[in-house]
């Protein structure tokens, strides 16, 4: 059962005022070790006691997840490809990401190193990422 079901459940238990032990010992009956935990069922029914609506989970900070995606490596590359003397900060700044995901994405999965000045595959990688891509489309 997805988490989104189990919460929909509490919601439910919660509004007919359901203690929360009893709607984890419901859960735990129908689901067994695949119910949510205790103090999870004892959080979401707090939080709908509260009001809140939904069951979905509420945004979170941090660095989405677009920042590595393959999307941004796309763009990173034929950024370098139109301009290898791009530095990792202009990169950053023209992508709106932080220079450690540029240079992550540069080195970890384009290939890459800075040689007097210029964005050039290294040899080594270029092999490496030829050997990955080998061994994915064996799977």
């Amino acid at each position: 059962m997805d988490k989104l079901e189990y919460r929909a459940v509490i919601k439910f238990l919660t509004k007919e005022r359901t203690a929360p032990s009893d709607i984890h010992k419901r859960l735990q009956a129908v689901y067994g070790k695949d119910a949510p935990s205790r103090s999870t069922v004892k959080a979401w029914a707090r939080q709908f006691r509260l009001g809140k609506q939904s069951i979905g989970d509420e945004p979170r900070s941090g660095r989405p997840v677009e920042a590595t995606g393959d999307d941004m490596v796309l763009k990173i590359n034929e950024l370098i490809t139109e301009n290898n003397q791009l530095t990792k900060k202009q990169l950053a700044n023209m992508l709106n990401i932080s220079s450690e995901r540029v240079l992550w994405i540069l080195h970890d999965k384009l290939g890459m190193n800075k040689v007097a000045g210029r964005w050039i595959r290294s040899t080594s990688s270029t092999s490496k990422n030829q050997q990955q891509d080998h061994n994915d489309e064996g799977d």
